[in-house]
Parts: C-alpha cells; structure tokens; sequence
C-alpha cells in the first residue's frame, strides 16, 4: 500500500529538473515541452532529489530509469488534476483559492525571468512559453514561484511576481500533484 501525500508535504524534497530534462523523453528537454507530459513520464519512475541527480542546464544522457538502482528518488507522481482558470487573465481568483491548499504546477511567460534577481516582478508579457512551480504568494499577495534554472538564479531558485496576471501567470491555470 503506497502512501499518497500532496506535493505541499514534501518541503524539504526539491524534485531535480534535471532529471526530467535528460529522461523524459515525451518532450524536448531544455527545448521545452508540456507539464502532462512530465506527468505521465514521472508515474513511470521514481523522480530524485535535486542533491543527486543535480541541475546542469544542458541535455545529457539519462542516469534515472525505472530500473535504476544508483539514482532513484523516494516519489512519483500518482495522479494531477487540472484547474483552470477561465482563460480570464483580469480574473486569477481560481489559481489563488487553490495555491492556499496545495502548491501548482503553471505555466507562464518567461521572457523577462531571464533577468531576475530580486523585488517583485511586474511582467506585461502573457505568451505562456515556461513552466514553474507556482508554491504560495506573500503577505503582499505577490505570487511566489519555484523555477527550475537551479538556486543560482533569482532568490535561490525562487521569484516573486507582482498579483494578478503577472507574466501571464493566470492564463493556463495550474495542475495540482498527488505524490506516492
């Protein structure tokens, strides 16, 4: 019998993005691809942590299988389910009732995270063309995203965007994780 928890339990679990990059193969690695399709890879084997199988930013051979014995993280994704939030980008009422449960899985547009380092990010553009972990907003209400560019960018791997639509962050909705 496994044990289903939320990706909200796994506080001190950083999933390795690498991992996903160089193994799964329903997508393009660094050349982006579609948070279902990490899914559905990610029932398949077990995802490891982030101090094992670290982060290079570069496509490389797959070292993770379902067989792997040398790297093999503790979870796997056991069911997702999608909200979304109307394609109403003046309206992220939605995703911020259900970020207060459970951290998400978004999509958004990255063009100005290139250059981020700290504050609120105020982003006009909405062309969803990037995935993160959307895991709460402050006490401002900035919404505050976990990125998968390893913990040298922005806030160690974190941002904060200013509320509301901000890099489009409300048009695709968002995919809550049941982890086993």
């Amino acid at each position: 019998m496994s044990t289903m928890i939320s990706i909200q339990k796994l506080a001190n679990f950083t999933f390795s993005p690498q991992q996903i990059v160089d193994c799964d193969t329903y997508d393009n690695g660094c050349g982006g691809g579609w948070p279902t399709n990490v899914f559905i890879y990610a029932r398949s084997v077990y995802i490891a942590n982030l101090t094992i199988y670290p982060y290079s930013g570069v496509r490389s051979t797959c070292r993770a299988t379902s067989t792997s014995t040398t790297i093999k993280g503790p979870y796997r994704v056991l069911n997702y389910t999608y909200t979304n939030t109307g394609n109403n980008v003046t309206n992220c009422a939605a995703l911020l009732a259900k970020i207060q449960k459970s951290p998400m899985v978004v999509g958004l547009d990255a063009t100005d995270l290139f250059g981020y380092k700290s504050g609120a990010l105020n982003s006009t553009k909405t062309n969803p063309n990037h995935a993160v972990l959307l895991v709460g907003v402050d006490s401002c209400n900035n919404w505050i995203i976990q990125n998968s560019w390893g913990t040298t960018w922005g806030l160690s791997g974190l941002a904060r965007l200013t509320p509301g639509n901000s890099a489009g962050i409300c048009i695709c909705g968002g995919w809550n994780v049941t982890m086993a």
